[in-house]
């Protein structure tokens, strides 16, 4: 079970910002106890299954339908640079 304590490393280690304690230790235990429930259910036999969508999918042709158009999308955006969205770094 969760705790006070396990809440905030959790947290820090996500780096998200819990503003109610007491809700996130909540839900989290009551996470724990669905996933609890989920894991006693036999699943001898059961296929695993990698994705829901059966089969194999269509494949299209690839055509240009639109062209030209890219300094149309680029006044959406913040800053572009050679036809390229320019977004701010993330990951170091």
């Amino acid at each position: 079970m969760f705790d006070k304590e396990s809440v905030k490393k959790i947290a820090y280690l996500a780096r998200i910002r819990i503003t109610d304690e007491d809700k996130a230790v909540k839900d989290f235990n009551e996470t724990l106890e669905m996933l609890d429930i989920i894991s006693q259910v036999d699943t001898e036999g059961v296929e695993i299954m990698v994705s829901p969508a059966q089969g194999t999918l269509a494949m299209g042709d690839d055509k240009v339908l639109v062209d030209g158009i890219a300094g149309e999308l680029m006044k959406s955006a913040g800053a572009s640079l050679n036809n390229c969205y320019v977004v701010p770094k993330v990951i170091e």
